[in-house]
């Protein structure tokens, strides 16, 4: 009985929140060619989410901040860097740097991630044999289309963080 109601609550915020996105961006919905309304713009659908509760990065690479806010909630605090702003999100689990407006630069803090080649399905990517690697770390070059991912260990043989480069080297 109490998984049902989980489902049930899971099923219903799901549809809340897909009609608060309707309704904040109402204004920036159109008609495709089959009738059906599309969002534009800033409104562009994204889901960087998944079921296991881990990240989708692959997702959010190239959103601006108001996108990337739909999907991992509002940023906790953000700062100037040299490059662009910098935005916590998720308790400090996640650091964005925003190139030109635009997500680019990924710092993610995962919860027991083992350091092994497949410690970065934890951010939605494949997994597959490093491209270098040294005692205490691992880097992936071209990984999913993106410039670089390199994974840092940390101690007792977990992961410390990933960091990902996406277009800006």
């Amino acid at each position: 009985m109490r998984k049902q109601v989980s489902f049930v609550a899971a099923i219903l915020l799901t549809v809340l929140a897909q009609a608060a996105f309707a309704a904040e961006c109402a204004e920036e919905m159109t008609f495709d060619a089959n009738g059906q309304f599309v969002p534009t713009g800033e409104c562009e659908s994204i889901d960087a989410s998944r079921s296991d509760g881990a990240l989708d990065i692959l997702n959010l690479v190239g959103q601006n901040k108001k996108s990337v806010e739909r999907v991992v909630g509002k940023a906790e605090s953000c700062e100037k860097s040299k490059y662009g702003e910098k935005c916590y999100y998720r308790g400090g689990s996640l650091e964005i740097v925003f190139i030109e407006g635009q997500a680019d630069w990924f710092t993610v803090y995962p919860s027991n991630a083992l350091y092994l080649q497949d410690c970065i399905e934890q951010i939605g990517l494949k997994s597959r044999k490093p491209d270098a690697q040294a005692s205490g770390s691992m880097k992936w070059l071209g990984l999913d289309g993106l410039l670089e991912v390199q994974a840092f260990r940390g101690s007792k043989g977990y992961v410390d963080y990933l960091y990902v480069k996406a277009r800006t080297p």
